[in-house]
């Protein structure tokens, strides 16, 4: 009878409140793993975030460089006429049209008159085609001007972003 009594006292006086302490730090110990957890889940997802807005950034910037925020300067014009000489195109005029405004962006035009080959001219648009900046050729004329070579007028647009 002792023993069961000693087997009792121990399990009512030592071995309970030691499995009550035994449980609560167990679930205090769960409790702060799913916290870990949890904040290594937002440590992932904010590192792909950084990431994704460090890419959101380049693909701005590089959206800004095609499509400026600023009025064409006297650097774009001066690149439009460095690509046409490389491309043997002689400018020989060009005159500022009024800027056109859509809801998004601003078309500033040039009306251009130049003189080259047929193969020059080809060479030109396509380059023109490839620039970093937004260039657009509109109302293409071409007139014979001699033994394989023309004259040309058309209307230069540079974009400009209106945000």
């Amino acid at each position: 009878m002792a023993t069961v009594a000693g087997v009792i006292g121990y399990c009512v006086g030592i071995w309970a409140p030691q499995s009550r302490q035994i449980k609560q730090v167990q679930s205090e110990l769960e409790e702060y793993l799913g916290k870990v957890e949890k904040g290594k889940r937002q440590a992932a997802r904010l590192t792909r975030l950084q990431e994704e807005l460090k890419t959101l950034y380049l693909h701005a910037a590089d959206l800004e460089k095609r499509l400026p925020k600023g009025s064409p300067s006297p650097g774009d014009i001066d690149s439009f006429e460095s690509l046409a000489s490389k491309d043997g195109v002689t400018v020989t005029d060009i005159a500022t049209l009024k800027p056109r405004r859509t809801q998004y962006y601003i078309e500033n035009g040039f009306e251009v008159t130049a003189s080259a080959s047929y193969r020059s001219f080809r060479r030109f648009l396509a380059d023109i085609a490839l620039e970093e900046r937004l260039m657009e050729v509109r109302e293409f004329r071409l007139a014979p001007q001699g033994r394989g070579s023309a004259q040309a007028v058309f209307k230069l647009v540079l974009y400009q972003y209106k945000g």
